[in-house]
């Protein structure tokens, strides 16, 4: 029987769409960001073997240093997913981070997820790694970050220690199920390798 996927994912590129595409409402480009999010677990609840996805809504860094405007885009974002979110059945959601900044919680479930949905808001690995408020997610299979940037920002870091790091260049607005699902294959198989060599690798 194969393993669930504990995926990692670092929504980037919205700002370089706005910018690409001349549009200047930052609050309906996160919007639609939220809805390739919605996408994303929603197909990962029809493949059935994927056990959490932690998106990295927001870092602590950011939010001393981003603008105003940038950061209410960014709230708009996590708003518009949380909402669209609890329409799905089988999925639970927590947030992790400095919470009290943000007043978002988890949610309450009555069965058992068939998906665990982790938000990083206003996080920090320093606090983490102080605090360990990061203990109940298991190691990552992979982490997707969008946009072309080679570069983790923090993200799990103990958690991402045996992941495989996947950069697409492809822009979050514009990252599709097809692709999550074809690196997700990718994935599989890089697995299975290590599998037949008896080990997780190096």
């Amino acid at each position: 029987m194969q393993s669930k996927f504990v995926i990692g994912v670092v929504p980037d590129g919205n700002r370089t769409y706005a910018e690409r595409e001349g549009l200047t409402d930052l609050n309906s480009v996160y919007r639609r960001g939220a809805q390739i999010a919605v996408d994303l677990v929603e197909w990962a609840l029809q493949r059935g073997d994927v056990e959490e996805i932690v998106f990295y809504a927001l870092s602590n860094y950011d939010l001393q240093n981003r603008s105003v405007a940038g950061l209410e885009a960014i709230r708009c974002g996590i708003e518009e997913f949380r909402k669209l979110t609890k329409q799905i059945p089988g999925i639970y959601m927590r947030t992790l981070g400095h919470k009290m900044k943000w007043g978002v919680g988890s949610t309450i479930m009555k069965e058992e997820p068939k998906l665990m949905i982790t938000l990083l808001i206003d996080y920090s690995p320093e606090f983490d790694l102080k605090e360990g408020i990061s203990v109940g997610v298991a190691d990552l299979d992979v982490v997707i970050r969008t946009s072309g940037a080679k570069r983790l920002s923090g993200f799990l870091p103990i958690q991402s220690s045996y992941a495989e790091l996947i950069f697409t260049p492809t822009l979050w607005p514009e990252f599709t199920v097809a692709e999550f699902d074809k690196i997700l294959e990718g994935v599989r198989q890089t697995q299975q390798e290590f599998e037949r060599r008896g080990g997780r690798g190096a």
